[in-house]
């Protein structure tokens, strides 16, 4: 299983493999690939506003952007409401940023460039995985 799993990773066509592995083995669930879509859109406004020099601690309207443009359109009335609730509970910007610090030296800075360099790698998983739960019929655009 892993060689095949390696091989749909690397491979750009995957019609071949169609037959040698079940999508359903082999792709993770729609509800995962959505939420690397909002890690990824998350990691994304966390740097566009590191771009445009803004310095508020309130994290709460980056993740709200990031939700909006990743999640939002995947949720009922209902779960909109209670994300709203949710985003209530963000940390601070600061303290977000600290939890990511692998090293206690580490600056914000360094935390920022890592980000950066990881979302490149995450974007192009997300795009594979996009891709495979199209060609397995597993996209859904279902409300929850």
């Amino acid at each position: 299983m892993d060689v095949i799993w390696c091989e749909l990773i690397t491979s750009r066509d995957h019609s071949h493999l169609s037959n040698a592995v079940s999508m359903s083995e082999s792709v993770p669930d729609l509800p995962h690939c959505r939420g690397l879509d909002f890690i990824h859109a998350m990691f994304r406004e966390l740097l566009a506003d590191q771009k445009n020099g803004v310095t508020d601690e309130n994290f709460t309207p980056t993740v709200n952007r990031a939700y909006e443009s990743s999640l939002k359109q995947y949720h009922g009335w209902m779960t909109q409401k209670v994300i709203g609730g949710v985003l209530k509970l963000v940390p601070y910007r600061k303290d977000f940023i600290d939890t990511l610090k692998v090293d206690s030296s580490a600056t914000a800075e360094m935390v920022l460039l890592d980000i950066k360099l990881y979302d490149v790698n995450l974007l192009a998983n997300i795009e594979l995985l996009n891709n495979l739960l199209a060609q397995s019929n597993r996209e859904s655009q279902e409300k929850v």
